[in-house]
Order: structure tokens, then C-alpha cells, then sequence
């Protein structure tokens, strides 16, 4: 068994419980008011807490799996960027700057990496407030994806973290999130070769998170 199908098993026997203990806190709460027990508010303070905590882990043990089941498949090696369109569609402050017409990807990972660059502008780089840019182009030998924010930007010394499974910049109390979204776009790069970056926006305040892959 390899190393991922190891974690898919994981993440897949880790439904059940992970459900369990999101349920229960409901359970408990109606079994009490069932039997008239009146429920002090620490308790359901406490047993909010184990709801929010079972969400976080099962947030954990999805990304956990996406990251895990990705492989690439030389069947498909070519995406129309029309074909890219997110079904909730693109946040209304998204600037889209894209000039080619297919990326050398298949079209699931595009997405995912599309989206998970444009997650974490929204939830990292105050994409809400300031909007973000996606950007796709292509170079003598590559095609670039990068998605611009304009937020205050992140320390020097965290930036080399950024791509490493289960990081955070922020606490999941402040921004819920897995931490896996970077590392699935650093996964894909390594799928094809390519390289992951995160850098200093040179027009403004911000970051820009970018993928970059070989042409075909």
C-alpha cells in the first residue's frame, strides 16, 4: 500500500466517527429538552464547540483526501479555459486577466488549482475587502496562473511555510479552513513538473500566489 492510498483509507474510516461526533452534541441537546433538563449555557457552550471542532476535523480529513487521490492522467492533456468556469461562479471583485486559450492540464486539477488560489486571496490576503487578480498567460515555455491580492501581505519568514499541508496563516478561531488548499496546488505543480511560488506584489500592497507549468 502506498503512501497515499494509506491516507485515502484514513480519511475514508475517519467518516463515520468524524460524523458522530458532529451529531451528538445534537443528540444530547435533544434528549434534555426531551426530559425537561434545563441546560446551562456553559454546557451549550461546550457543546457548540464540539460541533465547530468536528467541522474543522472533518475540513482536515477532506483535504486530506483531495490531496491523496491526485494523479495525473496522460489522456487528457489539454483544457479549454472556457471549460473553467466554477460552478458558484467568480467572486464579483475578481479581476480576470486570461489570453490563451487551452492550459496543458487536465481540467480537474486546473480547477482546483484555480480555486484554491483564489481561496486563499479571499481568505488570507482580504480579497473581501480589496478584491483580488487572476491572471493566466503564457510564456516562451510555460503557462502561468497567478492570482494577485491586495492585502497586507505576509511576513517574510512564513512565506516558505505557506505550501506545507495543514499550514494556516491565520488561527482556524479567526479563518476556518483545512490548510490543504496551497498544498494541493503545490501537489499539482509537482505533477507536471512545473514549480508553486508566492511572492511580494511589485505593483502594490499584496501577495501574488502563482503556478507555473510546461507547455505541451
Amino acid at each position: 500500500m502506498s503512501p497515499d492510498q494509506f491516507i485515502r483509507k484514513i480519511c475514508h474510516d475517519l467518516r463515520a466517527p468524524i460524523r458522530g461526533l458532529a451529531d451528538i452534541p445534537s443528540w444530547v441537546e435533544e434528549d434534555l429538552i426531551a426530559n425537561q433538563v434545563p441546560i446551562p449555557a456553559s454546557v451549550r457552550e461546550l457543546l457548540e464547540l464540539q460541533k465547530t471542532q468536528a467541522q474543522r476535523l472533518n475540513l482536515i480529513v477532506i483535504g486530506l483526501s483531495e490531496h491523496a487521490k491526485l494523479k495525473r492522467d496522460e489522456s487528457q492533456p489539454s483544457t479549454p479555459i472556457t471549460a473553467l468556469e466554477p460552478s458558484s461562479g467568480w467572486p464579483e471583485n475578481l479581476q480576470r486577466n486570461v489570453d490563451i486559450d487551452h492550459l496543458p492540464m487536465e481540467e480537474d486539477h486546473a480547477m482546483r488549482a484555480i480555486e484554491h488560489l483564489i481561496s486563499n486571496a479571499y481568505k488570507h490576503g482580504d480579497a473581501d475587502e480589496h478584491g483580488a487578480r487572476l491572471s493566466i498567460g503564457a510564456t516562451q515555455d510555460s503557462i502561468r496562473i497567478a492570482v494577485t491580492d491586495f492585502g497586507t501581505g505576509v511576513e517574510p519568514e512564513f512565506v516558505e511555510k505557506i505550501y506545507e499541508p495543514l499550514y494556516t496563516l491565520k488561527p482556524r478561531d479567526v479563518c476556518e479552513g483545512s490548510g490543504m488548499g496551497l498544498a494541493i496546488v503545490a501537489r499539482i505543480a509537482e505533477l507536471y513538473g512545473g514549480s508553486r511560488s508566492i511572492r511580494e506584489n511589485e505593483d502594490g500592497p499584496g501577495m501574488v500566489s502563482e503556478l507555473v507549468v510546461p507547455t505541451l
